[in-house]
């Protein structure tokens, strides 16, 4: 494919990969605790059609997420930093920096936090949504940008 083709496939297209357990900010989440995340998170990186949405939870939250933040693709993953680890692998394997021109890390851990700057070193735009409050020290210091949930965020009744 010529240089050109490639760069016009991956122009304007994100990436989001989510952490939803540290976007809802406990190990153990509802349908509606997801739907909330997910709400949020659209609301702030307003996703379109040829985005791409990778979710990751641990097992037990396969379900809930499943549920409660339909679309993109579900990954999971048991054991203790499971989702972590599904959404690192697919930044070192997923060839990231050659599909989207931003990829959006929807977690505050701190282990993203190299993984951020390897993609912005390949040139890719990286935007940052975290919970508010949980955003970590090395991620914040990255110089990306940055969007926080709030932590009282309410779905209007």
């Amino acid at each position: 494919m010529k240089l050109k083709t490639k760069r016009s496939l991956k122009e304007g297209r994100s990436c989001l990969l989510a952490d939803v357990e540290n976007l809802v900010g406990k190990p153990l989440i509802t349908p509606m605790d997801a739907f909330r995340a997910a709400f949020q998170v659209r609301k702030l990186i307003k996703p379109s059609a040829r985005d791409l949405a990778i979710i990751a939870t641990g097992k037990a939250n396969a379900l809930a997420a499943h549920v409660g933040w339909p679309g993109g693709e579900h990954r999971f993953k048991a054991g203790k930093d499971g989702a972590d680890i599904v959404l690192v692998k697919e930044i070192l394997e997923g060839n990231l920096p050659e599909r989207f021109e931003t990829v959006v890390i929807a977690s505050g851990d701190h282990a993203f936090a190299p993984f951020a700057e390897y993609l912005m070193k390949k040139g890719t735009n990286v935007v940052i949504v975290s919970l508010e409050g949980s955003l970590s020290r090395d991620l914040k210091n990255l110089g990306c940008e940055i969007r926080l949930i709030r932590k009282d965020f309410e779905l209007a009744s």
